[in-house]
C-alpha cells in the first residue's frame, strides 16, 4: 500500500522532531528550525548529510515548515541547545555509515 500524502507530511514532521540534534550539529550557531534548514540547504555537504540522515532533502521541511503544525515547538528546543541547557544528543537520529559499521566487531 502507497502511504498517502498525510503519512508521508506526518513522517517527515515525526522524523525532524526525533532527529533535531542532528540538525543542531549541521546549523549549530543558528537559533530556529527556519535558520537551521535555510543553512543546511545552501551548503551541498551539509545538505547531503541531511538527505543520508533523514532519507528527504531538506527543502521538504522548508516547504512543510508554515503549514506543519507539528514543528512548532522546535525553536524552543534549538534554543536550548544553543544555550547549553539540552544536549543536542539526546535528540539524535542514529545512523549506521558504512565506513563505521563493522569499526569495533
Amino acid at each position: 500500500m502507497t502511504p498517502t500524502v498525510i503519512q508521508k507530511v506526518e513522517h517527515v514532521i515525526e522524523t525532524v522532531n526525533s532527529g533535531l540534534g542532528n540538525i543542531h550539529c549541521l546549523a549549530p550557531y543558528d537559533t530556529t528550525l527556519s535558520d537551521c534548514m535555510n543553512t543546511i540547504s545552501q551548503n551541498p555537504d551539509k545538505s547531503s548529510c541531511f538527505t543520508k540522515t533523514f532519507g528527504f532533502n531538506p527543502e521538504v521541511v522548508l516547504e512543510l515548515l508554515p503549514y506543519a503544525s507539528g514543528l512548532n515547538l522546535t525553536d524552543i528546543v534549538i534554543k536550548r541547545f544553543v544555550n547549553e541547557e539540552e544536549e543536542p544528543f539526546t535528540r539524535m537520529l542514529h545512523i549506521d555509515p558504512p565506513h563505521v559499521s563493522g569499526l569495533f566487531s
